[in-house]
């Protein structure tokens, strides 16, 4: 029973905790593109992720989120 229950909470959890990540953050973070598409994209021009306050940078936004 306990191999049972231990089965349920790892198949669960890590979809639970990314579905209440989502949730809080508006679809943000699961939109937001890697660091690698960033450090491509750095070499044209700035991604827009959304509108956000002049000054604010994009890197810092997604080390927040």
């Amino acid at each position: 029973m306990l191999a049972n229950v231990c089965k349920h909470n790892v198949t669960r959890f890590p979809y639970e905790i990314s579905r209440l990540a989502q949730d809080i953050a508006g679809g943000l973070m699961v939109t937001l593109p890697s660091e690698k598409t960033l450090e491509i994209l750095k070499q044209g021009h700035p991604p827009k992720i959304s509108k956000r306050k002049e000054g604010c940078n994009v890197e810092n936004r997604m080390r927040i989120l």
